[in-house]
């Protein structure tokens, strides 16, 4: 009898040893369905400040198809750049429960932290903000990205 509980024991362990992780469940305040899909880049406006004067801007709206994001419902994504020359695969996250609304995607070694302006069903808006002080001048120079659905 204790032959057949010993076979029981090993042919459990067998099985259970090759079962399939279960998938990571990201939390609910992680994700954003209101991201999902592809977003073609459409256009990128540079606000640069120096000290109180007045802020400059820059505006650049030529894009070509391989400037995206790509948001799926695993929290996967995809970030596509002619600048950089280079398509990442990671994942994002996007806690709405934090003002500003961070998006934050992963790739590796690449990481990029941008904030959500707006997002609509046709158009998001994201933003990114650096800030330096050198010889007691500051200059702050903010990019706000506009994407198309």
């Amino acid at each position: 009898m204790n032959k057949i509980h010993i076979y029981i024991v090993l042919f459990l362990l067998i099985i259970s040893s090759g079962c399939k992780p279960d998938p990571a469940l990201v939390p609910a305040n992680l994700r954003d369905e209101a991201l999902l899909g592809k977003w073609l880049l459409k256009s990128v406006n540079i606000i640069t400040q120096v000290d109180t004067n007045t802020p400059t801007q820059m505006n650049y709206n030529t894009f070509t198809d391989k400037d995206f994001f790509e948001f799926k419902a695993s929290n996967a994504a995809m970030y596509s750049s002619t600048l950089i020359g280079k398509a990442y695969e990671g994942y994002y996250s996007a806690n709405a429960d934090l003002t500003p609304n961070p998006l934050v995607f992963k790739s590796g070694n690449f990481s990029a932290t941008f904030y959500i302006e707006s997002v609509t069903p046709t158009e998001l808006v994201i933003y990114q903000t650096t800030s330096n002080t050198l010889a007691g001048v500051t200059t702050s120079v903010t990019n706000y990205y506009t994407y198309k659905h």
